[in-house]
């Protein structure tokens, strides 16, 4: 039978990298299990001590997922897993799918196509989620789900019946939840049903709150005057919102900036800030390329994630 290690790839000085078990492995390893007998599987997502993991385990073929920033240890370890054990090694995530061709030069190993590909959304159904939702409570004791897809909102048919699966089953008496929000969809109605659910707390992408960087960043989809009222909605209705903001836009001026900070001490919103970083088969990629910022060869490492402060 089949001996399965899926490591996911993190830095060791970053904890929350590794904190938490990788979502995406985990549901590949479950998809596994079921549709192709593989009941052999480990995870590994501390970066502390794989090699030893791997020993013990002996498995038969490694799975590597990485982002960008993580890409060199990723190459790193593939090549201390070939001296020490000769297995097949498939190596996957958003990083590989769109570098594909420099991964294969590197690694000769194979590689998994990413959502990078994918031209529409999939959701899961109300009951496939309300499903989920109890497992985490019967199994782990879950007395807080934070729900990481940012699409969760976008289909208001599937919200209700979720809220409503929910109601039905008693589930928003014994835990509560966290989600993502989306300013230019945010009303009464959705938070009405967040309510229902149990929600207490909602991260907004906010960005910017200069008009010409939010503009930019979202392709015209959302106004500063939308996230504006994003924040008024979550007061009205007792949630609390956090948001994360972007600097470092093409053409982003001082005042831009300003613009942002002045956002954040108005509406004492917490959150992150970020600077804005050129990953590949992002337009900002295709942008700080032709201005000679970052190629194929570069060292990937620098991209790692970083945030500013406002103060």
């Amino acid at each position: 039978m089949t001996r399965l290690a899926l490591i996911n790839v993190a830095n060791p000085r970053r904890r929350a990298e590794w904190s938490l078990p990788p979502l995406g492995l985990a549901y590949l390893a479950s998809y596994l299990r079921k549709h192709l007998a593989l009941k052999d599987i480990t995870i590994i997502y501390n970066p502390n001590g794989v090699s030893e993991q791997l020993a013990r385990f002996k498995p038969d073929l490694v799975g590597i997922g990485s982002v960008t920033h993580n890409f060199g240890r990723a190459v790193e370890l593939a090549k201390k897993i070939k001296s020490n054990i000769q297995v097949p090694i498939v190596v996957g995530g958003h990083h590989i799918s769109s570098v594909r061709e420099l991964v294969l030069e590197q690694n000769g190993c194979s590689f998994c196509a990413s959502t990078h590909f994918w031209q529409s959304c999939r959701f899961f159904s109300a009951a496939y989620v309300v499903e989920e939702v109890k497992e985490l409570i019967q199994r782990y004791k879950a007395e807080r789900i934070e729900i990481w897809d940012d699409l969760f909102q976008a289909n208001r048919r599937r919200l209700r019946e979720i809220v409503r699966m929910i109601r039905d089953e008693k589930i928003h008496e014994v835990v509560h939840f966290t989600c993502q929000g989306k300013a230019n969809i945010f009303d009464d109605e959705l938070c009405q049903l967040l309510l229902k659910m149990n929600v207490t707390h909602v991260s907004f992408g906010f960005e910017s709150c200069s008009e010409k960087i939010l503009s930019y960043l979202k392709g015209g989809t959302v106004t500063v005057a939308q996230n504006e009222e994003a924040v008024r909605l979550c007061k009205k209705y007792g949630l609390r919102e956090t948001g994360t903001f972007i600097v470092g836009s093409p053409n982003e001026t001082q005042e831009d900036i300003l613009a942002t900070l002045n956002f954040i001490r108005r509406t004492g919103i917490s959150g992150e800030r970020y600077v804005l970083t050129p990953y590949p088969g992002t337009e900002i990629w295709d942008v700080a390329k032709a201005m000679g910022k970052v190629d194929e060869e570069m060292d990937w490492s620098r991209l790692d994630i970083n945030t500013w402060s406002p103060e």
